[in-house]
């Protein structure tokens, strides 16, 4: 028995649904946010989550208004997290970035557009857990898997955006395996870093 690596096939036509709506979705999420890149960010949440849908084929009646309540939830949520990250300085306004922290933080940066080279399966589960700092448990519930299930499909995804990183990146540790240099390939055609 042979097991396929392939992501699944979408029940439904993802280009053909996501044109119908991306432009309104973006302008809505836009209108709410005020920022470009932000608003950008948001609109790829919420085509993952067409995809999400297209793949499951729930059966949704009303398209257009579970887009923009798919969009409001993920405005909702990015706001929820900057709450926390101020109430986080404001605690310790002291907290400078380390040149280390500073390079990490420049790395993910340049993660996220390499989730895209990533099946779904394996892309959003290593987003929420690496990236939007979920709990493995609470990646568990959203995939519906038992938490061992999670950790496992995180850890497979960790795998496979490795071997990414080191396909389209230059990344330099010392011996201590801290970090010293991320910068993206010129010939990877998965993301641009800004």
């Amino acid at each position: 028995m042979t097991v396929s690596s392939s992501p699944p096939m979408p029940l439904c036509d993802v280009p053909t649904f996501w044109d119908s709506y991306q432009e309104r979705i973006y302008a809505f999420i836009l209108k709410r946010v005020s920022d470009r890149d932000l608003a950008a960010d948001l609109h790829q949440e919420v085509l993952l989550k067409v995809y999400e849908f297209c793949l499951k084929d729930s059966g949704i009646s009303n398209p257009a208004s579970w887009l923009y309540q798919i969009a409001s939830n993920a405005i909702a949520d990015h706001f929820r997290k900057l709450k926390k990250e101020e109430k986080l300085l404001a605690k310790y306004p002291d907290f400078t970035e380390s040149e280390e922290e500073g390079l990490h933080m420049e790395a993910a940066a340049c993660i996220r557009p390499l989730l895209r080279g990533l099946p779904t399966s394996y892309a959003l589960p290593l987003q929420w857990a690496d990236l939007d700092g979920l709990s493995q448990q609470v990646v568990a519930d959203r995939l519906e898997l038992s938490l061992s299930g999670a950790k496992s499909r995180i850890q497979r995804a960790r795998e496979k955006l490795k071997t990414l990183i080191l396909e389209c990146c230059h990344v330099s540790i010392n011996q201590q395996g801290q970090l010293l240099e991320f910068t993206p390939r010129n010939d990877c055609t998965l993301f641009q870093c800004k």
